[in-house]
């Protein structure tokens, strides 16, 4: 009686799910490449800037799943050698996407830092009579040393950090404010003044210095976002120094 033959082993019918696998990795990162210049042009054009994001994901999928299916029908010595080529082209993309995403973070932290210097000193008051507004209802913030002093709901005086980022966005968001529709004081439930130069090194703005109205303004939401995201590493205490936290 005759032998039956032996069934082909596993792995070789998971070879061609492998060069499946293969090519579409190899081939994905080309159609994210393509995707990115078909997103700028649309960028260009006046569409949103999502738009290059959504094509290089389309361009990645659709490269990744065409030459995924062509793996399974060419050659397999034609698959290797394609993937092979697509893998470098990859692979000198993604050295390019790294240096230049690398340079321009570099660039950033160059402009941030002469915007920074640029700034000087800078000290900005915020009142609001609006009882119990939260995160605060009174914030004095010196950009010079980066510390506020906020009156917070409860009765609380806390002392704070803020970042350089966070200073450098209310130096600028303050020339806004000057722009803005002016209200009268009893309309204005929440006002702001500033103070640029060597004297915001000492006191605090005052009645004298710019003053604007501060309610709904990108301002007001940078200095909102600011005790918030420090308010963990910030000293409080009762304003009647009853208790500490």
């Amino acid at each position: 009686m005759n032998a039956r033959p032996h069934e082909p082993a596993p792995a070789s019918r998971a070879t061609p799910r492998l060069a499946v696998a293969a090519a579409a990795l190899a081939w994905a990162p080309i159609g994210f490449a393509a995707g990115v210049a078909v997103g700028a042009r649309a960028l260009a054009a006046g569409a949103g800037g999502g738009s290059i994001l959504a094509c290089a994901l389309a361009g990645a999928g659709l490269a990744a799943t065409l030459m995924g299916g062509a793996a399974v029908w060419m050659p397999a010595k034609a698959s290797r050698v394609v993937t092979l080529g697509a893998a470098g082209v990859s692979f000198a993309l993604l050295i390019y996407f790294v240096r230049d995403f690398v340079t321009d973070r570099a660039r950033q932290a160059e402009a941030f830092e002469a915007a920074y210097e640029r700034m000087g000193h800078f000290a900005l008051r915020i009142e609001s009579d609006i009882a119990g507004r939260r995160p605060f209802s009174s914030l004095v913030f010196n950009a010079t040393t980066g510390t506020y002093t906020a009156v917070r709901p409860g009765g609380w005086l806390c002392r704070g950090t803020g970042s350089r980022q966070h200073a450098l966005t209310l130096f600028r968001q303050t020339s806004l404010l000057v722009q803005a529709t002016p209200r009268e004081n009893d309309r204005c439930p929440t006002r702001a003044s500033w103070r640029v130069g060597e004297a915001a090194h000492g006191e605090p703005p005052g009645e004298r210095d710019q003053a604007a109205c501060a309610a709904d303004t990108a301002l007001l939401a940078t200095a909102d976002t600011m005790v918030e995201a420090t308010e963990r590493r910030a000293s409080c205490r009762r304003m009647d120094g009853s208790r500490l936290r």
